[in-house]
C-alpha cells in the first residue's frame, strides 16, 4: 500500500472512532438513556470497526523506499496490535454492563459497575495514547528519504496537492476539534498529524 493511501485509512480510522465515542458520549448525557444498555451497544460497534481495521492491517504491506523500509514496514502491525487491544478491553466492559442488565435489578451494585467501567474507559484511553507515536510514524512514511543538497531529509513523497488534500480530510473529519487536542487521545494524534503535515516540508514534484 502506497504511503498516501496508508495515511488516508489512518486518518479514515481515527475519525471512524472518535464518531462512535462521540455518540456513545452523546447517550450517556440522554435524560432518558440505558446507560448499560448505551455500553454494550458502544462496545460492539466499536469491536466491529476495529476487528475490520485489525483485518486489512494485517494483510496491509507498506510501499517504502530505503531505508525507512526496514524501520516502518512493521507499523501496520503495530497498528493492528493496538486495536486488539483496545477490543479486549472493550469486550471486558460489554461483559460487565451486560451481566448487570441480564442480573435481578436490585441485585446489582451499579455503583461497583460504573467504577469497573470507568476504569476501562480509562485503559481505553491509555491505550490510544500510543496513537499518538504512530501519528509521527505515518508522517514518517510520506518523508522521501533521499537527502536534500544539505543531507537533510527535507522533503515529501507526495505532491502539494496530496498533502493538501489529506489535510483536508482531517478538516473534514474532526473540524474544530483539531484546536481542542486534549480532548481525547483519538483527537490529539489527528491534531499531531495535521501539525506535522503543515512543517515546512517540500512536496514532491508532480509525476
Amino acid at each position: 500500500m502506497p504511503p498516501l493511501q496508508f495515511a488516508q485509512e489512518y486518518v479514515r480510522e481515527l475519525a471512524e472512532q472518535q464518531s462512535l465515542r462521540a455518540q456513545a458520549d452523546f447517550q450517556d448525557h440522554e435524560p432518558d438513556g440505558n446507560p448499560l444498555g448505551s455500553i454494550v451497544q458502544y462496545a460492539a460497534a466499536m469491536r466491529f470497526a476495529l476487528s475490520a481495521n485489525v483485518h486489512l492491517l494485517s494483510n496491509t504491506h507498506l510501499a517504502l523506499k530505503a531505508p525507512f523500509a526496514h524501520q516502518l514496514d512493521s507499523l501496520p502491525i503495530l497498528l493492528a496490535r493496538l486495536y486488539e487491544q483496545k477490543i479486549r478491553i472493550l469486550r471486558s466492559m460489554s461483559d460487565i454492563a451486560a451481566a448487570s442488565i441480564a442480573g435481578p435489578p436490585h441485585a446489582v451494585d451499579y455503583g461497583s459497575v460504573a467504577i469497573d467501567v470507568a476504569k476501562l474507559r480509562a485503559a481505553l484511553e491509555s491505550a490510544d495514547s500510543g496513537l499518538l507515536q504512530a501519528s509521527n510514524l505515518v508522517f514518517a512514511a510520506l518523508i522521501d528519504p533521499s537527502p536534500d543538497r544539505h543531507g537533510h531529509m527535507s522533503r515529501l513523497s507526495i505532491t502539494c496537492q496530496e498533502r493538501g488534500m489529506l489535510r483536508s480530510e482531517l478538516r473534514d473529519d474532526f473540524g474544530a476539534k483539531l484546536n481542542a487536542r486534549s480532548e481525547t487521545n483519538l483527537v490529539a494524534a489527528a491534531a499531531l498529524l495535521n501539525d506535522l503535515l503543515s512543517r515546512n516540508f517540500k512536496c514532491a514534484a508532480r509525476p
